[in-house]
């Protein structure tokens, strides 16, 4: 069987296909975004705990509209810092003078300026 397309219509359906395939691969790479979660089945036992005296503090950026905080996506992250010993907070105010007296660790992660 052959098609007859006209030659001046080429270049336009290649377009379409390409403009399909672009939006195919961009909803396929949102859906991956999407799908970063934690696993709620990861086993975070501390079978020798480090700071069962002494618990250090570490704070988990919050304040600078992350990706990655303790209460979301470093949620097994921040759990297995706690099973060791260490205080876990969320730091939830941007960086000052003195807003980090007393932490002995920071984690930031996937920061932003804005809301994007």
């Amino acid at each position: 069987m052959r098609l007859d397309i006209p030659r001046a219509s080429i270049p336009a359906l290649v377009a379409a296909a390409g403009g399909v395939v672009f939006a195919v691969t961009m909803a396929a790479a949102s859906i991956q975004y999407r799908d970063q979660v934690p696993d709620p089945t990861a086993d975070l036992t501390v079978v020798h705990v480090t700071y069962a005296d002494a618990h250090p503090l570490v704070r988990v950026d919050a304040a600078h509209y992350n990706f990655h905080t303790a209460d979301k996506r470093y949620r097994p992250f921040a759990e297995l810092l706690r099973n060791d010993g260490y205080r876990v907070e969320a730091n939830t105010e941007p960086f000052a003078d003195h807003s980090l007296d007393g932490v002995d660790v920071l984690v930031v992660a996937n920061c932003y300026r804005s809301r994007h």
